[in-house]
C-alpha cells in the first residue's frame, strides 16, 4: 500500500491531485493499492470518483507543519512504508520529521531547498536549471528527472495525431481554476473578430472556476462557442480539435502527447520555465504571461491562431515536435521506481 499526501482547491487548482491520480492508477495497475491523505474535503469528489479512499487530516493545506504530529500518528497506525508528497508548502523540517518514520517520495518543480527524501521527481524539461546532480551528489536520494517521467493519465498513451487540412475546431483551457477570468477575455476577443466566426471553439471550464454563470451568459447567443465543465476524458476533446490554446502546466504536456498544435501562455511563476522549454523544443508557440498584460496576450494569441489556421505545414511541424517530446508513459516509469524503492 502506497499513501499519497496532496491537496486541491480554488487557489492551487487540481494539478497536484491530477498528477498524483495518474501515478496512483499506474501503481494500482502494477498491483499496488493507494490511499490519499488530504488536509480537507475539497478534493474528495475528484479523488473518490477515481476509485481511491481518503484520510482527511482536517489541517491547514498551506501550513503542513501544523499536521506533522497527526500525520506521524497515521503513519504509525497504518504502518505506512512509502509516502508520496505533492505540495509546494512543505518545509525542510516537515520532511525531516516525516522521514524518520517512512520512505518519502516528493514531486518537485520549484527546488525550494534540498529535500531530505528518498526519491525526488521533477518531470519538467527545464530540470537541468536546478543542477540536481550536484545538489544530491552525496545523498541516497533517487532522482527521476525529465520528460520520461511526465505522469500523464493512461488515456494519453499511444494516441495517433491527425493534422486535418482545414481548422474547424479550437480548444481553449485554463486548467482547474481561473482567478483573473482570462477565459472571459478570450471569449470576448473571439466574438470581436470575424475571422473566427466559422470556427467552433471548445472552452474547458475547470472544477474550481468561479465564473461559470458569467461565461454562460457571455456565450448564450454564440452557437460556435461551446462550454465544457468538468470534462471526464479530456483527450477525446483534445483530439477533436485542430488547434489548442492553453495555460502552462500539465495540460501543455497532455496536448503534446496528443500532438495538437498549441499556443501556450503562463499564469504562474512555476509554469514559465517548463513552457519556455517546450517553446525551445519548437513544440509549442509561447505568447507570454497573461498576468501582466492580458490585452497584449489576447492580441498575440489571435494573431498566432490565424497563422496556424492558414499554415498546415507549421501545424504538422509543431505536432511532430510535440510527439517527439512526450510519450505519455511517465506514470508507469514512476510506479516501477516506487515499487523498487
Amino acid at each position: 500500500m502506497i499513501y499519497i499526501r496532496t491537496d486541491s482547491n480554488n487557489t492551487i487548482a487540481t494539478g497536484h491531485v491530477m498528477r498524483c491520480l495518474s501515478i496512483a492508477k499506474a501503481l494500482r495497475k502494477s498491483g499496488e493499492e493507494c490511499i490519499f491523505i488530504t488536509a480537507d474535503s475539497r478534493s474528495d469528489e475528484l479523488i473518490k470518483s477515481n476509485g481511491f479512499d481518503i484520510i482527511c487530516l482536517n489541517s491547514e493545506w498551506n501550513n503542513p507543519n501544523s499536521e506533522i504530529e497527526d500525520l506521524i500518528n497515521i503513519i504509525k497506525d497504518k504502518d505506512i512504508k512509502k509516502l508520496l508528497i505533492d505540495s509546494y508548502y512543505v518545509t525542510e523540517g516537515y520532511l525531516e520529521s516525516i522521514k524518520k518514520y517512512t520512505k518519502l517520495i516528493y514531486i518537485d518543480d520549484i527546488n525550494s531547498f534540498s529535500y531530505p527524501v528518498d526519491m525526488l521527481i521533477n518531470y519538467s524539461g527545464s530540470y537541468e536549471n536546478f543542477k540536481y546532480d550536484i545538489q544530491y551528489k552525496n545523498t541516497q536520494t533517487k532522482l527521476l528527472l525529465g520528460y520520461d517521467y511526465v505522469p500523464l493519465r493512461e488515456e494519453f498513451q499511444n494516441i495517433k495525431s491527425v493534422i486535418r487540412d482545414n481548422v474547424e475546431q479550437i480548444l481553449f483551457t485554463m486548467g482547474g481554476t481561473d482567478e483573473n477570468n482570462i477565459t472571459a477575455r478570450f471569449i470576448e476577443s473571439v466574438l470581436d473578430d470575424m475571422f473566427f466566426y466559422d470556427i467552433i471553439f471548445h472552452i474547458v471550464i475547470g472544477s474550481f472556476n468561479k465564473n461559470l454563470e458569467e461565461l454562460n451568459k457571455l456565450v448564450s447567443n454564440c452557437p460556435n462557442i461551446k462550454l465544457h465543465y468538468n470534462v471526464n476524458k479530456i483527450s477525446e476533446l483534445m483530439n477533436q480539435c485542430d488547434i489548442a490554446i492553453s495555460a502552462g502546466g500539465t495540460t501543455l504536456l497532455e496536448l503534446c502527447a496528443c500532438g495538437i498544435p498549441t499556443i501556450g501562455f503562463t499564469i504562474a511563476d512555476n509554469q514559465i520555465a517548463g513552457t519556455k522549454c517546450l517553446e525551445d523544443k519548437k513544440a509549442i508557440i509561447y505568447v507570454g504571461d497573461a498576468r501582466y498584460d492580458i490585452k497584449k496576450i489576447m492580441e498575440n494569441t489571435s494573431k498566432t491562431a490565424k497563422i496556424l489556421v492558414e499554415n498546415i505545414e507549421l501545424r504538422n511541424y509543431l505536432s511532430k515536435n510535440m510527439k517527439n517530446a512526450i510519450d505519455a508513459n511517465g506514470a508507469n516509469r514512476i510506479a516501477n521506481e516506487i515499487n523498487l524503492l
